[in-house]
């Protein structure tokens, strides 16, 4: 009886051993085998163009300073600027112009404070903390990248408003805001008597943009002197060195009406990509702007001028002169696949894509090669096709239609 219990009790747990080897290889199997890798079929456009670097050129007019005079700017860059509209101020001493912007300055602050949101509690510091915290940041990213999604007057408003609105509310906290408003008045009022002259205003004789940076240039390449220039004129001027431009000196300019061309030199090869009278879209200043080229004047050794016109309005009319720009030539949508991804079947080019637990081959057409990559056709009606959405297989090695994947 005993030796019958005993072969029981080992056939048992010979039979548990094999259970758990069995389930250990079954779990080793199952981790080490191999797991398609599938991206989705989501529409991608790519460009092809050509890149080039070359010169805004605008119709810019400079406005200077009278010598002996001290100024104070009325507009922010970038601000739109009407005929016979004030630009600046002038006086005849630097206090006094130092008085009528501290002035300027005052009378933005009680007009906040007379606007309902300027009417906060303590509680709206953290608020006002975070708004500034915001415009700060945004300073801080456009600085490192070169370039600002909102203009900078735009954002330097806004800090100064959320500044004083903060200092309202923590005066409010302290119950000193009367107190805070009064001081401000009383010195708007010494500020004003204290002025020795009413100043003189200098008035815009045309509309345009005023933009604060000039870099000097502004007369070398007017439109009407780049579109009679050869290609060696236009990169011999580009080589003078800038005039010396002085704050002393100038207020800045007005850049007139949305108009703009842009200029650059380029090959013989990149001129048989174009046409002259076409239209193209250019990216250009972080934004795709349509331009007609409206000039391609020939040089020697094979080099041309290319006077692209638009009358589409910049993102920015503050934008340096010298940009890098690309003309689109052409423009392709569809899925963007990994090589390794496009697979022939029975000559057929296509993809094979998941479905359930079996990989289903799609033919595709492709429309355009890129580096390792392949922009191909998409379907949005007939599921055969590749369609919108299709889990693409990716690396899979020998796959055929209908097979399971396990």
């Amino acid at each position: 009886m005993s030796k019958t219990i005993g072969r029981w009790v080992a056939g048992f747990v010979t039979l548990i051993l094999a259970i758990a080897i069995g389930y250990g290889l079954y779990r080793v199997m199952m981790q080490n085998r191999q797991q398609p890798r599938t991206i989705r079929a989501t529409i991608t456009q790519v460009d092809e163009g050509v890149d080039l670097f070359g010169l805004l050129v605008r119709d810019e007019t400079v406005l200077t300073k009278e010598p002996g005079r001290s100024y104070v700017v009325l507009v922010e860059s970038g601000e739109r600027v009407s005929a016979r509209q004030a630009v600046s101020i002038s006086f005849a001493t630097k206090t006094d112009a130092e008085n009528f912007r501290r002035i300027r300055q005052l009378e933005a602050k009680l007009s906040e404070m007379a606007d309902p949101a300027g009417q906060g509690s303590a509680m709206d510091i953290v608020t006002y903390n975070r708004k500034i915290g915001v415009q700060l940041e945004t300073l801080v990213s456009g600085a490192q990248m070169g370039r600002f999604e909102t203009p900078l007057a735009e954002t330097k408003s806004s800090l100064e408003k959320y500044l004083t609105l903060r200092q309202i509310a923590l005066a409010a906290e302290e119950q000193l805001g009367a107190g805070l408003v009064a001081s401000w008045k009383e010195e708007l009022r010494s500020l004003k008597a204290s002025l020795s002259d009413a100043g003189e205003y200098y008035y815009a004789q045309s509309p345009g943009y005023y933009c604060r940076y000039v870099d000097g240039r502004e007369a070398l390449f007017a439109p009407e002197q780049v579109l009679a220039m050869t290609p060696e004129e236009f990169e011999q001027v580009k080589k003078f060195p800038a005039p010396v431009v002085s704050e002393d000196e100038v207020l800045g300019k007005l850049v007139g009406g949305h108009g703009w061309y842009f200029a650059a030199v380029i090959s013989e090869k990149e001129s048989r990509l174009l046409t002259k009278g076409k239209e193209y879209k250019l990216h250009l200043a972080d934004a795709s702007l349509k331009a007609t080229l409206q000039s391609v004047k020939a040089g020697e050794n094979g080099k041309l001028l290319a006077v692209f016109y638009s009358q589409i309005p910049l993102p920015d009319v503050t934008l340096y002169r010298e940009q890098d720009c690309r003309i689109i030539l052409h423009s392709y949508e569809g899925v963007k696949v990994p090589a390794e991804a496009l697979r022939i079947n029975e000559g057929v080019k296509g993809v094979y894509v998941l479905e359930g637990a079996r990989a289903v081959f799609k033919p595709v057409e492709i429309l355009y090669t890129g580096d390792n990559y392949y922009l191909v056709s998409v379907d949005t009606e007939n599921r055969k096709n590749l369609f919108i959405n299709d889990r693409i297989i990716v690396g899979m090695k020998d796959l055929y239609d209908g097979k399971v994947i396990p």
